[in-house]
């Protein structure tokens, strides 16, 4: 506890008698060193060949509260580009051919990391006496010490031939599409270990302990290959349809070690009884799952109709499907030993079991591992696949209008959807009984703990409504505003579970996928935006320092505003995602007249905290004594309440100077929230905290960036 108190520095917000806040400014730091090269040969008149590399190099360090720098987290890339293009041209047909490799390397540390064991016990792996976490939840809750090293590596090969041909009313596209990901990712994290309560904490008796192993160097391989055919046919002189259909294969993901240590994907196969959790036999790592066996025809209709013959009104519409490639990152989460895997999490009975208290290192509980596999048979698996995994898809649907106002004023107005279909789902599996403590399969311990599939659904829709007026007298404008609404079960997204939207630690029963519905990660029912651009008179006539000075400045804006993201309030339950109940009767969920209910949590000189939330509305679901876990999920819906609105006005000025005939100066100055305007952060969830429901940050306030350009 020692190395944690040394670097963590005195509180200067009070938060109860237990426990206060630091807060102060320290400095980020970010650099870049950017190389392209360009370069296009003329081969014939009618073909040519393009080339392009980018050579990317930025280093970022993100600042921590802890004492010189005791936990910065440092980010260092090696990211390299190649593209190569070849177009052929012809009177009636066009041919591009299309070559893309891309790698990037990404390694992020967080120097607690490195702070090892005091007792100088000797690793027996990498970062096996790395110094482990602690969380305290309730009113008296803290936390110190989370850090990790993220290593992650990959490869992408593209190759894309399309092929254009116009035959009389038809203008026909062909196109083949290869890719190929392959890749590695580890993750290493020292233990964490997490106490429900204080009186727990005091007692050394943690509600879960869970080491995060990371995996062993490997290649992890994966490719798809796709065709799509499309006609454009202008029926009549006002009518254009657009037919299309569009074929894509999806192989698995195998992964091979890239050294001495055994690593592979050991997916299991699925059980026959989720509620007895009796997974079967490890599948070769070879084919840990399926490629994928469905049909991924995706057709494509749509249409663009002109009813005055004149252009000026223009109704459009469509409906569309696409496939999409499992992400590369949610599969390698499964990847790993073939004992240690991944990551592990023992429960409250199962810590005291195993004699687990803090400090519990990631070496001792490796070797834990393989002595409880090697004695009883027990598995350890990260995650579990559903063998016969599809591919996702989404349906894509819109009816458009557009209609000229004037020569220079347009308006467009629209219904858009989109449906999201066999989205990967990460659910909960195999969790301690909320009451006894006790898994329903004592001999298999997920440490995700996750069972994948594709059984999440996603919806949106939207009317969407823009005006624009094109550049005129000096003047160009677009105004657009959004009014839509997405449900679904985990964020609505696809990608891996630490990364990217999905939501998954959302669901709070593993059968009643309805229970945790809710808005997806980022919905905002009303979204409006605005930009202009005003150029100032060139003053042509006025003397050469009133031109030069006042004449030919351009001012852009840009001013957005959208209603709240979604929150979803949560009760802490080790393993679980639990949710408290609401209050009986017709309590607000929000403190009326928030902005100036005000806590007594203030920094000196600065602001104090903003109490957002009611607490009155929320109840805790009662907890089990054996486990700490909610005896039952809780009615307080995911995503019920939402953040404060938010809007802000972005402002730049700009000009060009001709210094000679073939050499200008643009001088700009860039001001994002010109206006300084308080955006307020998002709330703190935590039923039991604290600080639930106050606001203690809030968006950047104004930037301003000044910049030159010289072309010559």
């Amino acid at each position: 506890m020692k190395a944690h108190l040394d670097l963590l520095p005195l509180p200067n917000v009070a938060v109860n008698d237990d426990i206060g806040r630091f807060e102060g400014i320290r400095s980020a730091k970010s650099t870049e060193n950017h190389t392209v090269v360009k370069s296009d040969y003329r081969i014939t008149p009618l073909s040519n060949l393009a080339f392009n590399y980018t050579r990317m190099r930025p280093f970022g360090l993100d600042p921590s509260y802890y004492i010189n720098g005791g936990n910065d987290r440092t980010f260092e890339y090696v990211q390299d580009r190649i593209a190569a293009t070849y177009t052929l041209g012809r009177p009636t047909w066009t041919s591009e051919t299309r070559f893309g490799w891309n790698y990037s390397d990404m390694a992020r540390l967080d120097a607690f990391f490195n702070r090892k064991d005091p007792s100088g016990k000797a690793e027996r792996a990498p970062w096996d006496r790395s110094i482990p976490r602690f969380s305290v939840a309730g009113p008296s809750g803290f936390g110190s010490g989370g850090a990790e090293i993220w290593d992650m590596d990959g490869t992408t090969i593209s190759l894309d031939q399309k092929v254009s041909r116009q035959a009389g009313k038809h203008s026909l596209k062909f196109g083949l599409r290869f890719m190929n990901y392959a890749g590695f990712r580890s993750n290493p994290e020292n233990p964490a270990i997490s106490f429900q309560n204080k009186a727990d904490f005091l007692a050394n008796m943690p509600s879960s302990v869970t080491p995060t192993f990371g995996s062993p160097y490997y290649s992890s391989k994966m490719w798809e290959i796709g065709f799509f055919l499309q006609d454009d046919w202008r029926v009549t002189p006002k009518l254009v349809l657009n037919l299309g259909i569009r074929y894509d294969y999806y192989s698995n993901m195998v992964a091979k070690a890239a050294g001495e240590i055994p690593v592979g994907f050991y997916n299991l196969e699925p059980p026959s009884d989720f509620k007895r959790a009796d997974f079967g036999r490890t599948r070769d790592p070879n084919n840990p799952y399926n490629n994928d066996p469905g049909l991924n025809m995706g057709p494509r209709v749509g249409f663009a109709y002109n009813p005055d013959g004149k252009s000026k009104t223009v109704i459009r519409g469509g409906v569309g499907i696409l496939f999409s490639p499992q992400m590369p990152g949610a599969m390698r989460q499964a990847v790993a030993h073939p004992v240690v895997p991944f990551r592990t999490s023992w429960s409250l009975a199962e810590a005291q079991q195993l004699g687990l208290k803090f400090p519990a290192y990631t070496g001792d509980m490796r070797t834990l591992v393989e002595q409880v596999n090697t004695r009883t048979g027990a598995r350890f698996p990260f995650s579990a696949f559903n063998p016969g995994l599809e591919n996702p898809y989404s349906v894509h649907y819109q009816l458009n209008i557009q209609r000229e106002l004037t020569s220079t004023l347009m308006f467009e107005t629209a219904f858009v959807g989109v449906r999201g279909v066999k989205f990967l789902l990460h659910r909960r599996v195999n969790l301690p009984d909320r009451i006894t403590g006790i898994r329903p399969n004592p001999s298999l311990i997920f440490g995700g703990p996750y069972y994948v599939d594709q059984s999440q659904n996603t919806k949106y829709n939207g009317w969407q409504s823009t005006i624009r007026k094109r550049l005129t007298k000096n003047m160009a404008f677009d105004a657009h505003y959004t009014w839509s609404k997405g449900l679904g079960i985990s964020g609505g997204d696809i990608g891996a579970y630490y990364g990217s939207d999905p939501a998954i630690n959302l669901q709070s029963d593993f059968d009643n996928l309805r229970l945790d519905r809710g808005p997806n990660t980022g919905d905002a029912r009303q979204r409006f935006l605005a930009d202009w651009i005003y150029k100032l008179p060139a003053l042509s006539n006025a003397n050469r320092f009133t031109r030069g000075a006042l004449g030919g400045w351009e001012v852009a804006g840009i001013f957005n505003t959208r209603t709240g993201e979604p929150l979803t309030v949560t009760q802490p339950c080790p393993g679980y995602h639990c949710r408290p109940d609401h209050a009986p009767g017709s309590v607000a969920p929000v403190v009326s007249n928030w902005e100036f209910a005000h806590t007594t949590r203030c920094v000196a000189g600065a602001r104090c905290g903003l109490q957002y939330l009611n607490r009155s509305a929320f109840v805790p679901v009662p907890l089990s004594q054996a486990s700490r876990i909610a005896i039952r999920p809780g009615n307080v819906a995911n995503g019920y309440v939402r953040t404060p609105l938010t809007w802000n006005v972005d402002l730049a000025v700009s000009k060009n100077f001709k210094l000679r005939e073939h050499m200008n100066l643009q001088v700009r100055a860039d001001m994002f929230n010109s206006l300084n305007h308080v955006n307020y952060g998002s709330p703190s969830t935590d039923s039991a905290s604290a600080t639930f429901g106050e606001i203690n940050g809030a968006g950047g306030m104004r930037v301003v960036q000044l910049n030159a350009r010289l072309t010559w």
